[in-house]
């Protein structure tokens, strides 16, 4: 008799093992979905935060355009010197583990004046004239982005380039001996262009092709913050290249 409740026993014992692994493995199913559900959710609400900021930046930017376009600017400008001024003194040779990054707040502050006093109302006009009388019949066909990013990179970014030149002259204060703007022109105008052609064409034909003209200028400003990287970046290179000269020299 107790052979066989010990038999029964061990019988039942088998048969839950099985069905006690399946709640296990359920648990997990249950525990996971949530996690995911939960995930989706996360990502749901910040996409909604997302679409919610830029719907309120839009509707100020109905009521008074030039004006939110040059606050924009000055943003864009200001903290796009900041990056460019923190990455250049983390890569430069002298920089040390633990340094602490300095900062020409004068310099910032007048490339954010810039921003909001010349770039964001000249650029607002100068985009809004591309979109107005370039093929206005098919503003986004491929004739009509390659021709505007051609004007934008050979007609607007010269003077751009050189009104930048005019307004840190003309307020740049560290400097004592500073040359003359045509000098300046002279010296500085051809290179600085073409940095700005290995990099801005690109971004140009997606601005052309599928951001509003309303949009551009937010658009490029946030660009203009990756720009100051590729210029830092370029600018590093440059260095190291003129150093391995030196460098092996002395080694010989």
């Amino acid at each position: 008799m107790s052979c066989a409740m010990m038999m029964t026993k061990m019988m039942i014992q088998s048969r839950s093992c099985p069905f006690s692994s399946f709640g296990k493995e359920a648990k997990w199913k249950s525990f996971s979905s949530t996690t995911t559900r939960e995930k989706r959710k996360s990502r749901v609400r910040r996409d909604a935060s997302a679409s919610t900021v830029l719907n309120e930046y839009e509707s100020i930017l109905n009521q008074s355009p030039m004006l939110v376009k040059s606050v924009t600017s000055l943003f864009g400008f200001g903290i796009a010197d900041v990056v460019a001024q923190t990455l250049t003194t983390l890569t430069s040779a002298d920089a040390s583990r633990g340094s602490l990054v300095y900062l020409d707040k004068a310099r910032t502050f007048r490339f954010a004046v810039f921003g909001f006093l010349f770039y964001g109302p000249t650029s607002s006009i100068w985009y809004s004239s591309l979109d107005t009388y370039v093929f206005p019949d098919a503003p986004t066909s491929g004739l009509a982005v390659a021709s505007k990013v051609l004007a934008d990179q050979i007609l607007w970014a010269p003077v751009l380039i050189s009104c930048l030149f005019a307004f840190d002259l003309a307020f740049d204060a560290s400097e004592t001996k500073k040359p003359s703007l045509s000098k300046k022109i002279e010296n500085d105008l051809l290179s600085a262009l073409k940095v700005n052609w290995s990099f801005w064409p690109l971004f140009h034909l997606f601005s052309f092709r599928y951001v509003s003209t309303e949009d551009r200028i937010l658009y490029i400003n946030c660009v203009q913050i990756a720009f100051n990287v590729f210029l830092v970046y370029t600018s590093s290179r440059r260095e190291e290249e003129k150093e391995e000269p030196k460098n092996q020299n002395r080694g010989s």
